[in-house]
């Protein structure tokens, strides 16, 4: 029997997501842009170095497959990212995320982003493994993105 996960409050209540035990609101310690939500696994080693963002931005005027693209190729500029690769993009259904409208668009795209951490210029480069989910309702008009980033080696296939 699989165990019910605890659920956060997002944006104030406003969106309510389970998240795995052993998540921490970084937003306690260090100011998030209003439009973010960020979590961080509290564990030690590889643990530690997931996370889990809820971003809500403006709809982008593009196919669901383009604007997944694009905020994927937006979320490598913003992280820094030396190289990027997409490993699998396609479309969830409503077994996937069954809390959400089966109306409502929603994309997953996956890939391997090679970056330093925050604040660690000078540090080697990780391999960063990238899921991000793109849900774009209608009402009210958005494309809600969902990012769990975790380290990991160079390979695609696992992303």
């Amino acid at each position: 029997v699989q165990q019910a996960m605890p659920v956060a409050e997002l944006f104030g209540g406003g969106i309510r997501a389970e998240l795995p035990e052993g998540f921490d609101d970084i937003s306690k310690v260090r100011d998030v842009p209003d439009h973010q939500e960020v979590y961080v696994g509290s564990g030690r080693g590889a643990e530690g170095d997931v996370s889990v963002i809820v971003e809500l931005l403006d709809r982008e005027d593009q196919d669901d497959v383009s604007a997944a693209a694009y905020h994927f190729d937006e979320l490598s500029k913003g992280n820094s990212a030396s190289r990027s690769t997409v490993a699998k993009m396609e479309p969830l259904g409503h077994r996937d995320v069954p809390r959400i409208r089966g109306d409502i668009p929603k994309m997953l795209i996956t890939g391997v982003q090679g970056v330093r951490k925050f604040g660690q210029e000078d540090a080697p480069e990780d391999n960063v493994h990238v899921a991000l989910a793109v849900i774009r309702p209608t009402e009210p008009s958005a494309d809600i993105l969902v990012c769990v980033n975790y380290p990991g080696p160079d390979d695609c296939a696992e992303a």
